[in-house]
């Protein structure tokens, strides 16, 4: 993915005008609409263009964000929270029949909490089990497990079928990616900086798994090789021991990103006036 112009993005963001736009100043801010396509990220501030404008978006711990889209089941990995409804054995935890349809979710605790609840159930004061050889369950926990067709969340096990569906329904901002079709509500103070309070993103594309280049990167719900992260790690300290370089100026493996980034270019810090 591009990303912003970090000199653009210190002097944005050290001005405190993004930062301000929270909802105790909104007496003096304008609200806000817009639809268009995401062209770049930077942390938590995203590069927009919205109804033919460019605007800056900062996204707060108070945005409500959804992303939502498909996967390519290439893309299933473990570590993803994923959901799936299934008729599965008590005895084994094992699914009776091929599952049509897995997903990957945010959990939720009162749409999607996460554990194995029975259908029909209270997610808060689950009936008693009947005395039936298998029941329908909605399973939502981390994948632990996929090895070819097969898959695991937790003790319950199962197989996908041949044509199974995976919508992606999130709010994670690192499965967000360039084009992306953006539906964005906010408030700002000065035209082409808006603070958003909620976001609806829809995936340009079907998530796919990370490609050659990107190894080394993390990528959303994975990242690069151990051996990766620590010829990675070895680099910086030997900048750091050398004196020319500091943390920023290597590219981290383990700092958040909506795709794959390469390594910055060392600058010198920005010092304030």
């Amino acid at each position: 993915m591009l990303l912003l112009n970090e000199a653009l993005l210190y002097a944005v963001l050290s001005s405190g005008t993004l930062l301000a736009q929270l909802p105790g100043n909104r007496q003096q801010a304008m609200e806000y609409s817009g639809e268009g396509k995401l062209e770049a990220v930077q942390g938590q501030v995203l590069k927009v263009t919205l109804d033919g404008k460019p605007w800056l978006v900062k996204v707060g711990p108070a945005t409500k964000l959804t992303i939502t889209g498909t996967a390519e089941v290439e893309f299933l990995r473990p570590g993803l929270i994923v959901m799936v409804v299934g008729e599965f054995e008590h005895r084994t935890g094992k699914a009776t029949a091929p599952i049509a349809e897995i997903s990957i979710i945010t959990p939720d605790p009162v749409t999607n909490p996460p554990g194995i609840t029975q259908e029909g159930a209270d997610a808060f004061n689950d009936k008693p089990r009947d005395n039936a050889p298998t029941g329908k369950y909605k399973v939502v926990g981390q994948l632990s497990s996929i090895k070819g067709k097969n898959i695991q969340i937790g003790k319950m096990k199962a197989e996908l079928a041949d044509d199974v569906k995976i919508p992606v329904a999130v709010t994670d901002p690192r499965f967000m990616s360039i084009g992306d079709s953006l539906t964005i509500k906010g408030w700002y103070y000065r035209e082409g900086e808006l603070a958003a309070q909620s976001i609806e993103a829809e995936m340009a594309a079907p998530l796919k798994p990370p490609s050659d280049k990107s190894k080394g990167a993390k990528s959303a719900g994975k990242r690069g090789s151990v051996r990766d992260a620590q010829d990675l790690r070895e680099k910086r300290r030997d900048l750091n021991r050398k004196g020319t370089g500091k943390d920023d100026d290597v590219f981290d493996p383990d700092a958040d990103s909506a795709t794959e980034k390469s390594a910055p270019a060392a600058k010198k810090p920005v010092k304030n006036p």
